[in-house]
């Protein structure tokens, strides 16, 4: 009984895991926020009942319920039978996993319907793969470690998005036809972005690398994801920007640099904007545990 965890970040794909970030969700009433781990939590057996702040979820018996990086939350209570496998990774492994629209199509609804029903023969299927990979993930002589997860990894995020596109709460744009004109116009910026965030921060740029002019690029994105481009080489950048804070030493003021920034004092800015925290506060942060306070609002230094 209780919760099997299965942490992939023990991979290493682009984070240096650390046992102060191990997750734990085992207390009553008790509050939590892991910076970058994002929890499924599928549920075997009995329930339990989380609050979001905004929201209460009851998950059950064949349903998992997803708990985004950096959020707070807490475990109000869980019945005496409550059995569930929590399958813990980061960005870095998603991106392992599926690129472009699948991707980001994967987490909207993930972000937006954190709760999802599952039929009981998925949910069977799920926690035989998490057993499976409990024990690779032990097998550190095992020459094919990361291959053969990664494999069963894309097994499971598929299941998953088929399961989403069959429910109707899940909205429309995951109703698109992939290979559509615009879906691929969409598609080629994300990656655009993805692979070229530290050469260039501006839409005119990635307008120009597509061939197409900025203001049909922002309306295309925009229509098929729901956000502007600005808004997306934001969200990458802040990607990135996180990834350097905790896995580099590099300084502050270089890291500002490579992502693009004309100064440090606008890169700490737009950091600051973005997350209520200072790049500098962030890496403390980051390094020193998994568990982590709200920032305070009122520090006017950026770095």
């Amino acid at each position: 009984m209780g919760i099997n965890y299965l942490d992939l970040r023990l991979l290493g794909y682009g984070s240096e895991y650390s046992e102060q970030e191990k997750v734990s969700l085992e207390t009553e009433n008790s509050k939590y926020c892991y910076n970058d781990a994002i929890i499924l939590l599928v549920c075997l057996k009995g329930t339990a009942t989380f609050d979001t702040g905004d929201t209460d979820y009851t998950v059950s018996e064949n349903m998992f319920f997803s708990i985004s990086s950096g959020e707070t939350f807490y475990l109000r209570s869980r019945s005496d039978d409550f059995e569930a496998d929590a399958i813990i990774f980061d960005d870095a492994i998603l991106k392992k996993t599926a690129q472009g629209l699948i991707n980001i199509y994967f987490m909207n609804v993930l972000r937006e319907h954190p709760l999802q029903r599952i039929p009981e023969n998925k949910t069977g299927l799920c926690h035989e793969i998490c057993s499976y990979l409990r024990r690779i993930l032990q097998e550190n002589d095992n020459f094919f470690q990361k291959q053969i997860i990664g494999n069963y990894l894309e097994i499971l995020f598929y299941e998953g998005c088929n399961l989403m596109l069959h429910d109707p709460k899940n909205g429309a744009f995951l109703k698109r036809k992939p290979g559509s004109k615009k879906n691929r116009i969409a598609d080629r910026f994300l990656l655009a972005v993805e692979k070229g965030i530290r050469n260039s921060r501006q839409v005119e740029y990635y307008a120009e690398e597509l061939g197409m002019s900025a203001k049909y690029l922002y309306a295309v994105v925009k229509e098929v994801t729901g956000k502007t481009p600005s808004e997306w080489i934001n969200e990458y950048t802040l990607t990135e920007a996180r990834i350097m804070l905790k896995n580099t030493d590099s300084s502050i003021q270089n890291i500002s640099y490579d992502l693009g920034f004309a100064t440090p004092s606008h890169f700490g800015k737009f950091f600051r904007e973005q997350t209520g925290t200072t790049p500098k506060e962030f890496r403390k942060t980051a390094r020193g545990g998994g568990k982590i306070q709200r920032f305070s609002q009122t520090n006017d230094n950026y770095l």
